[in-house]
């Protein structure tokens, strides 16, 4: 990793919305994208589960909250699709929106309809102490295992018997080789030959953080 530990950019807790997606809240996903994101979030939610006192995360409720009747009728038609596949998914109104979260009902014009999709199984994550753990067990595993930090890749060749990655440490030969790299994985793809045909832009997501505690007690999203 050419940072000085892992998962320090697109993983690090002040770069993402710390959130473990299961797909069902976030109204961006289809069903189908969502059964392939909550698969992956389940086997992340059982190692969280079995490593609760490493404090890596919390857990928080999740809602979707829709202002408006286009956009109840939106998760309303999502709840429907959805809720065979996220038993624990409920739509709520205004009433068990203001017992969960107070301050989204507060201030807000008593006749403007609210609703909201809720789940009680939200994980707020710190990605960077994910890794982190994640590195201490698979050392645990091999005492072999070795981490390279400050370590910049310059560029990756095939080789006949796998591939050299050439750093500003010398060169890594290896058989395999996995790279989570971000954005910039595309840039030693296209070295070996993939993706020529990709090219990566920059898209800004949004989150907001307080530095008032208790502003919002779970993760609050909107449709999207």
């Amino acid at each position: 990793d050419k940072e000085g530990g892992p998962a320090q950019v697109a993983s690090g807790h002040e770069g993402t919305a710390q959130t473990l997606h299961f797909g069902d809240t976030e109204t961006n996903f289809t069903l189908l994208q969502a059964l392939i994101v909550q698969e992956a979030a389940e086997y992340a939610a059982a190692y969280l589960d079995c490593h609760s006192d490493r404090d890596i995360f919390v857990k928080r409720h999740r809602t979707c909250l829709a202002v408006g009747d286009a956009e109840i009728a939106s998760i309303w038609a999502r709840y429907e699709e959805f809720k065979p596949h996220y038993p624990k998914l409920r739509f709520i109104g205004r009433d068990e929106i203001a017992r969960i979260e107070p301050n989204v009902v507060k201030g807000r014009d008593p006749n403007e309809p609210i609703a909201a999709l809720f789940s009680p199984d939200g994980y707020i994550v710190n990605y960077g102490r994910l890794a982190e753990s994640l590195i201490k067990d698979a050392k645990a595993m091999n005492p072999l295992l070795e981490t390279h930090y400050r370590t910049l890749i310059t560029r990756v060749e095939r080789t006949e018997s796998g591939y050299d990655v050439y750093t500003d440490r010398g060169i890594f030969r290896t058989k395999a080789l996995i790279v989570t790299a971000g954005g910039y994985s595309l840039v030693i793809a296209k070295q070996l030959g993939y993706g020529l045909d990709w090219e990566i832009g920059p898209v800004g997501g949004s989150f907001y953080r307080a530095k008032i505690r208790d502003l919002v007690n779970g993760k609050v999203y909107r449709p999207q």
